[in-house]
């Protein structure tokens, strides 16, 4: 593997350009098509002190706090 430093930083900031911006701003796509999320699960995330990226990897755009993890 070969891997270009610009390219690192680059991601690197563009990662940071998203967690910049307020959640309720952002408009998320996946395969082209716009994501649907439910206020509750933002309005939940608010008070957590994680980033907007972290909001989508760790699915929490899906079901904010399930059962299980309350």
């Amino acid at each position: 593997m070969v891997v270009s430093i610009e390219e690192i930083k680059a991601l690197r900031e563009k990662l940071a350009e998203i967690n910049r911006v307020d959640l309720e701003s952002i408009t998320f796509t996946e395969n082209g098509e716009v994501v649907k999320i439910d206020q509750r699960y933002i309005d939940e995330w608010k008070y957590i002190g994680l980033n907007n990226v972290d909001f989508i990897l760790m699915e929490f755009h899906k079901h904010g706090f399930s059962s299980k993890e309350c």
